[in-house]
């Protein structure tokens, strides 16, 4: 029995011994094929600019996703409601909401209390509470003004009060500006609003004493300094309460 050698037919090309001929004659750059279209060879990659006409650059990456997302950026209700659940979105109302991963630090829960109230005014009470340490979002803006303002803030209420603040006493954050955690704190005892939970303001005011290590003594000072702040003398009394527990 005799056997034949037939050539076998490889489909692999011919590998060529780089010489200084073939190394010019190689293309620096060769079009991709991917499935059943071919990329040109100057196409931009990811993360690249391209330069337009009159010396304008594009950027090819997704643009950022804004800290405030209204119904009108999704493709409908069932989106926000979805985003909602899994916890990415913080409502305000059914139609708008912010990113919370844009308000897990100070700055970043002042920079969006800068996009909600008017400009020149001075966040306090619960608004500058929820600054300093957090929590839920207050269903009410608190800020400090002489003006009035009636029209809702994506369906958010400006309870405006008229102080007058000495400069010791504000603060500003970016842009915003805010009550210090001291007159912070003793606004909140002095709150006599109804919807305002004893527990809840005691809490509250708790933790900011113990975030940026303020006595209580300090804020009995500036109660004494003000006698006629209204709601002094409950203040008083929360912050002698506070005494026998830190």
């Amino acid at each position: 029995m005799t056997f034949s050698r037939t050539p076998t037919i490889s489909n692999r090309p011919a590998v060529l011994p780089v010489t200084a001929r073939t190394a010019s004659a190689r293309p620096q750059k060769q079009e991709v094929s991917k499935g059943r279209h071919t990329i040109p060879p100057n196409f931009p990659t990811r993360n690249q600019r391209r330069t337009l006409q009159g010396g304008r650059s594009l950027h090819t990456d997704n643009a950022p996703i804004p800290t405030l997302v209204t119904l009108s950026t999704l493709p409908g209700p069932s989106s926000m409601h979805l985003l909602m659940v899994l916890r990415l979105l913080e409502p305000f109302s059914s139609s708008c909401a912010f990113l919370h991963t844009r308000t897990t630090s100070l700055y970043g829960r002042a920079s969006l209390v800068e996009l909600l109230v008017p400009y020149d005014v001075a966040a306090c009470n619960q608004l500058a509470a929820w600054i300093w340490i957090g929590g839920v979002f207050p269903r009410r803006l608190d800020i400090v003004s002489n003006s009035h303002f009636r029209t809702p803030v994506y369906g958010l209420t400006l309870r405006v009060h008229n102080r007058q603040l000495a400069q010791e006493q504000l603060m500003t954050l970016g842009r915003l500006r805010i009550t210090t955690p001291v007159r912070t704190a003793c606004d909140l005892a002095c709150d006599q609003s109804s919807n305002f939970d004893e527990q809840a303001k005691l809490s509250t005011i708790y933790s900011i004493l113990e975030r940026y290590h303020i006595p209580c003594r300090a804020c009995l000072t500036l109660l004494n300094n003000n006698p006629r702040w209204h709601g002094h003398s409950a203040g008083i009394r929360l912050f002698n309460r506070l005494r026998k527990i830190m």
